[in-house]
């Protein structure tokens, strides 16, 4: 049997037994993804992110970090559960020094390895390492082409040129690693979106994911700049046309449209979004501080420090959470990293959006 169809046929059990599990409301024997956050120091002051900790903080949050060796546990436990890909956030993840050993860990497992990062630390060295450690994919937070736009978003003068020169190092050394953009929609922003997918061609990226900005995860005095309203929804959604032709054309992989299109819905009024959300099924959040939560907006269900990934996965008190998620019983977001994800599970959206779900697996099979 070639790779391509034990790949497909994979898949195709891991849906099904994905929505078996979800109806019945039972743990999957194990998250197929695990969003692992590794610090919460940043070297940016995002004007969108609660994470604006003061480096003079730095020992103090650093006591409360993984070790390197805890990062290893937690990693040999997702693999002997089964658990087939880690996204590692922060914070910063470059700001560690032991990213390197990390990301080597990861892939010696056999484990697919995807990073965040704002891409200020990574320099010509640091993108040929990555590449040379098979690093699977790097989304680069970049909101805008005027680098007075982007700099003012992401709180420190000068961000701009850093984080495309990264992108430009990441390019030149690519080889196994796919290399994605990953801007935040706000109305500060609004209208560069489009211009910035033409500069994401013109850097040779392969992916651009947008997700609009979420007031819970920054600050309430920030929300009258940066939410769309009004007239402003008009103009979103002739952003957003824009940003699936442009895609299109360019053949840069983006979220589906779908996605896209649920973000005036988003912005509108989020307490109607309804989907079929399977945080806590398909995927689960680590914190650096231990704490195991279905997804970003709900209170941990446990921490692997005191007690193993595995039991907790699997307690009780996580599956009232998921019959709780099941119901819709959850602070409404569009996240891409919970709502996508769901999208691709849901049977709906397989019937509803089948040429989509064929590109999707060809994409991914590409960096697996």
């Amino acid at each position: 049997m070639g790779r391509k169809t034990k790949f497909i046929l994979r898949g195709a059990l891991y849906f099904l037994h994905l929505n078996f599990s979800r109806y019945i409301n039972h743990s999957p024997p194990a998250p197929i993804l695990v969003n692992l956050q590794i610090t919460r120091r940043c070297n940016l002051r995002c004007i969108h992110c609660d994470i604006r900790e003061a480096p003079e903080r730095y020992s103090s949050i650093i006591k409360n970090e993984f070790s390197t060796e805890e990062i290893k546990e937690i990693v040999d436990s997702l693999k002997s559960m089964g658990t087939s890909y880690i996204s590692i956030s922060g914070g910063e993840p470059f700001i560690r020094k032991d990213i390197y050993e990390v990301i080597q860990y990861i892939k010696e497992k056999g484990l697919g390895l995807h990073i965040s990062s704002n891409g200020t630390l990574i320099t010509k060295e640091d993108a040929k390492r990555i590449n040379d450690l098979g690093l699977d994919a790097i989304s680069i937070s970049l909101d805008a082409v005027t680098p007075e736009l982007h700099d003012k978003i992401r709180g420190v003068n000068g961000t701009f040129n850093r984080t495309v020169n990264a992108i430009k190092y990441l390019v030149d050394y690519k080889k196994h690693t796919q290399v994605g953009i990953s801007p935040i929609i706000t109305d500060l922003n609004l209208e560069e979106l489009p211009r910035l997918v033409d500069f994401a061609n013109d850097l040779g990226i392969d992916a651009i994911r947008f997700q609009p900005w979420h007031v819970s995860l920054g600050h309430k005095e920030t929300e009258e700049i940066l939410n769309i309203r009004g007239n402003r929804l008009e103009v979103l959604d002739e952003v957003i046309e824009q940003i699936i032709e442009k895609t299109k054309k360019y053949g840069i992989y983006t979220n589906s449209e779908v996605y896209l299109r649920g973000i005036r819905r988003f912005f509108e009024d989020k307490n109607k979004i309804d989907i079929d959300c399977f945080a806590g099924f398909f995927s689960c959040n680590i914190s650096c501080e231990g704490y195991v939560v279905p997804c970003a907006f709900i209170s941990p269900v446990g921490n692997v420090k005191n007690e193993p990934f595995e039991k907790i996965w699997n307690s009780q008190r996580f599956n009232e959470v998921r019959k709780e998620i099941k119901k819709g019983n959850c602070q409404k977001c569009w996240m891409g990293c919970f709502i996508e994800p769901s999208f691709r599970c849901s049977l709906k959206f397989a019937i509803r959006n089948p040429i989509k779900y064929i590109s999707d697996m060809r994409f991914f099979y590409r960096y697996t």
